[in-house]
């Protein structure tokens, strides 16, 4: 039997609070002349407070701490003052412009012993099976700013909403802001129920694909510290494979560049990003419309466009046909039941009875009779993995053209990309071109978020 370890004791916060907490950058810096009174004002009481002050003045990276931490609780109360913000108190592995950990943990220390910032502790869980082996997974420190905070900052004319005028997020340089831009993993084992996700392996930056692929991030992590991305986070991207551990490992298996952060864009809906701007101008966001079923087909050999859209299938809802399409190009054979996963995430009216109105062996007929490619999907030698690598291709290759040949910066969605609204038509031909080099066809493409233009 499985043990879950207990948090530490203290501050609680629940599932949905982790969930929503934003990523302390600690890129933030004073610009205004109250912004830079009122971070000296807190910097000078915290250095007073420390035991043996030999100096009387807190030094500049001291006060650089401060002044970031504070923009951070500021941006992350901007929408809702519950929000929590995060970052890991472990020494290991921590990186932050001009802010050292030791300097990091006495301003955060000093801010929540001054009542300024409530904290909920970081903590680890351990899994043990049967008493042989363990896996670690856990939490890292929360903290957000208390009334006590906001009523400081408000006295200075500085509040949550207005923060822009006062302070100015200088983004970090993106080798040491993003410790791994390249991972590689093992695949993943449910264990008793629990998804263990595979290790990490080790990589070799010396070995040619290796260090090809690592600079491809890099130069990509760098292209876009130079642009303002302003509603979401996004600190760089890691590009992960998966399956690893084999001989002869072909770096041809996952591959998505993932926006390392948990307030991450990836992480937000699409309407959550639709309101992303992109150096201060609105975005779109370019889908490729049933991107792996149409990678499938290809591999299969059938190279003929898609013109229409393959879930609209007669006699079932569009949501329906494309969470079964889903789930079955994640998994290694059909699946017997809806999982509560895919009922939760359909619409209420459907996912409520979808068991008995669409039951799973009579829509899975109806689907495969529709789209033939997937009548033996259960002896099929492409696997998600297969897909992963080749939609990512097809991402990364668009993004570097729009980046290195035209100057336009580009976010991956894993199968969709966001990119300044005034850049929607260029973005969509090199995206088509993108997937035919790489798979053979063309893709169907959805664009979202271009304004309405009434005729005249």
């Amino acid at each position: 039997m499985a043990i879950l370890a207990e948090a530490p004791d203290g501050l609680r916060i629940t599932a949905a609070q982790a969930s929503a907490s934003r990523y302390m950058k600690l890129e933030g810096v004073p610009t205004s002349a109250s912004a830079i009174e009122w971070v000296g004002e807190i910097a000078s009481e915290l250095h007073t407070a420390k035991p043996d002050v030999r100096r009387p003045k807190p030094g500049r990276l001291f006060t650089r701490a401060v002044g970031a931490l504070l923009c951070d609780l500021l941006i992350n109360a901007e929408k809702d003052r519950a929000t929590y913000g995060f970052r890991s108190h472990r020494a290991n592995g921590f990186v932050a412009p001009g802010v050292g950990h030791d300097t990091f943990i006495a301003a955060h220390r000093g801010l929540q012993t001054l009542g300024l910032i409530e904290v909920a502790k970081g903590f680890q869980q351990k899994v043990v099976f049967s008493g042989k082996a363990s896996y670690h997974h856990g939490q890292a420190t929360r903290a957000r700013g208390t009334d006590a905070l906001f009523r400081q900052s408000e006295a200075k004319g500085i509040s949550p909403e207005n923060w822009r005028e006062h302070f100015q997020v200088v983004p970090s340089n993106p080798e040491a802001g993003v410790m791994f831009p390249l991972q590689c993993r093992e695949g993943s084992r449910v264990i008793h129920g629990f998804k263990i996700k595979g290790r990490s392996i080790p990589i070799d930056l010396e070995g040619p694909v290796e260090a090809a692929l690592h600079t491809q991030v890099v130069k990509l992590n760098t292209f876009l510290s130079n642009h303002l991305i302003e509603g979401l986070g996004h600190r760089g991207f890691s590009r992960v494979f998966s399956q690893g551990g084999r001989d002869e490992y072909r770096w041809n298996k996952g591959g998505r560049l993932y926006s390392l952060g948990a307030n991450s864009y990836q992480s937000a809906n699409a309407e959550e990003r639709s309101a992303m701007t992109i150096d201060g101008e609105a975005v779109v966001e370019i889908d490729v419309k049933a991107c792996h079923l149409t990678i499938l087909r290809a591999l299969k050999g059938d190279r003929t466009s898609i013109l229409v859209d393959p879930y609209i299938i007669e006699g079932l809802p569009r949501p329906v046909v494309k969470a079964w399409v889903t789930m079955t190009l994640g998994h290694s054979r059909y699946h017997l039941k809806w999982s509560s996963k895919v009922r939760e995430s359909l619409p209420e009216d459907i996912g409520a009875a979808l068991g008995k109105t669409y039951p799973i062996a009579a829509t899975k007929e109806l689907i495969i009779d529709a789209i033939p490619v997937l009548k033996d999907w259960p002896r099929s030698e492409f696997r998600w993995g297969d897909f992963h690598f080749i939609e990512s291709c097809v991402v990364i290759k668009a993004m570097e053209t729009l980046a290195y040949s035209h100057g336009v910066p580009c976010l991956p969605v894993h199968d969709s990309i966001i990119v300044p609204a005034s850049k929607a038509h260029l973005a969509e031909g090199i995206l088509k071109q993108s997937f035919m080099d790489e798979v053979g066809v063309y893709p169907l493409l959805k664009t979202s978020g271009l304004p309405i233009t009434s005729s005249p």
